[in-house]
């Protein structure tokens, strides 16, 4: 704080001089470089790779991340990266569930297009946590930032950065690729100077915001949804407290929560110039929902989704069947990701 106040100073006595002065922030060493240990690839590939796995981007255990870049890679060439974070409710779930499931098409499609994929853990919510879901949040981004900081070792393209994920891990891309920018330009660390801004983001059975009290009025306004009633009635009430840390529901309406609440509100950070959204929700129906799962995972927070990138001329393509939402012309994640990261194709 001292050191931004004196350059802000600096900057004042500036205004009173004739000749004109840039204050900028000074430079950094560059990061020490990574040892990295190349390991058998998880899966099966159509193209040579090289897996690293469990890179630390931080100090906790579960500040881990996984990478697989083209094996071919020349002096000097830069290739864009896919993120993936996983699901599990913030409380749940690691990096692991890349290399199972759908995913895995993905990553084939993403390494045959010269395209590298990552997979990160972060840390998880307890059931009284003190933090709340800006935690695990906060850790993606820094992973963000962290290969941003090492894009040159690493030979990724700091400019070409996307992430795909599933339910928490959708809802954090989907907040990562509309907030504003959680670079510090005068940071003394390195990692923390990197931007957290995304070319592209392709969401899964996501939340529309992690402002629950939002849920009622902007996620299912067709009925009338108690969302902290509800989640009391199906055992979802320890989990609201831990997403905000707090003690008692009724800290929720406190100054302090309400500002937390609004940092972690996504839809209300989307804007025309944030990362275009792909957000698929393949529930068979949309029925009121009757448990904590099923509010969570709702076909209406994709409509939620949907509609406010709309609202904010914001290109969105939304696959959700149970309301009949659908593009005129099918495009996967996968290829959604790669138009934007490489300029394939035509707008949908």
């Amino acid at each position: 704080m001292l050191r931004r106040l004196c350059w802000a100073l600096i900057v004042m006595l500036a205004l009173g001089c004739d000749a004109p002065i840039r204050v900028s922030p000074p430079d950094l060493p560059p990061p020490e470089p990574l040892a990295l240990m190349p390991e058998p690839a998880p899966l099966d590939l159509p193209v040579a790779a090289v897996f690293y796995e469990d890179i630390a981007y931080g100090p906790d255990t579960r500040h881990r991340l996984d990478l697989l870049l083209p094996a071919d890679l020349a002096p000097g060439e830069r290739v864009p990266l896919v993120l993936y974070a996983h699901g599990g409710g913030f409380t749940h779930g690691g990096k692991h569930t890349a290399y199972v499931g759908s995913v895995p098409n993905d990553i084939r499609r993403y390494l045959a297009a010269r395209v590298a994929f990552g997979a990160v853990n972060y840390r998880l919510l307890a059931r009284a946590d003190r933090d709340g879901v800006a935690k695990p949040m906060r850790d993606v981004a820094r992973a963000v930032q962290f290969l941003r900081a090492h894009a040159a070792q690493l030979q990724l393209d700091p400019e070409r950065f996307a992430m795909q994920g599933v339910s928490a891990g959708a809802g954090t891309a989907l907040w990562l690729g509309a907030h504003e920018d959680l670079a510090d330009a005068w940071s003394d660390d390195l990692i923390a100077r990197q931007s957290t801004r995304l070319r592209a983001v392709a969401l899964s059975s996501t939340q529309a915001t992690y402002d629950v009290l939002a849920w009622d009025p902007v996620v299912f306004p067709d009925w009338s949804v108690d969302v902290l009633h509800l989640a009391e009635l199906v055992g979802g009430e320890a989990v609201v407290r831990s997403f905000y840390g707090v003690d008692d529901l009724a800290a929720l309406e406190s100054d302090a929560v309400i500002a937390y609440r609004h940092d972690v509100d996504m839809l209300a950070w989307i804007s025309a110039d944030d990362a275009p959204v792909w957000v698929g929700n393949y529930q068979d129906r949309a029925s009121y929902p009757l448990s904590w799962d099923s509010l969570l995972h709702h076909a209406h927070h994709a409509r939620a989704v949907y509609d406010a990138a709309n609202a904010a001329g914001l290109e969105v393509v939304a696959y959700v069947p149970a309301l009949g939402l659908s593009p005129e012309t099918p495009e996967t994640r996968a290829e959604f990701l790669l138009r934007h990261l490489l300029g394939q194709g035509a707008q949908p």
